[in-house]
């Protein structure tokens, strides 16, 4: 009898564990690409594994600077953009700390982050890129 009560507490638990948020930390320098001059420079993308599902994505925790710590005048960098998989940011999509709901599709897929810059050498800080499982 404790067995089944304890296999069953387990089953109960697995959707919790299923739909718990998961997050990828991007670093404002080193995940920085800057390509509206052409070739593109700077740094590689985050990347990080989502389940098939839909998700409130938003950016947390940000002290992503554009000029070496300043935050003012419009140098706080506030948008982080994502993409990957076949849902709705298949061809990428702007992340604020407003979350936003994107659609993965297509089982298991690499959702990639990046902060854009004209130049990212300056760039300091990081930001926490939430991904919170919704209906």
């Amino acid at each position: 009898m404790r067995n089944k009560l304890i296999t069953a507490a387990l089953v109960a638990m697995i959707p919790l564990m299923c739909d718990a948020a998961t997050s990828v930390v991007i670093d404002a320098k080193a995940n920085c690409l800057s390509s509206y001059v052409g070739a593109v420079s700077g740094g590689t993308s985050a990347r990080l594994a989502l389940a098939q599902g839909r998700y409130a994505v938003s950016l947390t925790s940000n002290t992503m600077s554009c000029n070496g710590g300043m935050l003012g005048g419009g140098c706080n960098i506030d948008t982080a953009i994502i993409q990957g998989g076949f849902g709705s940011i298949r061809w990428g999509g702007a992340v604020t700390a407003r979350p936003t709901v994107v659609e993965i599709g297509g089982g298991v897929v690499n959702v990639y982050a990046y902060v854009s810059d004209d130049r990212c050498s300056d760039n300091t800080g990081q930001a926490t890129l939430l991904f919170e499982p919704t209906n």
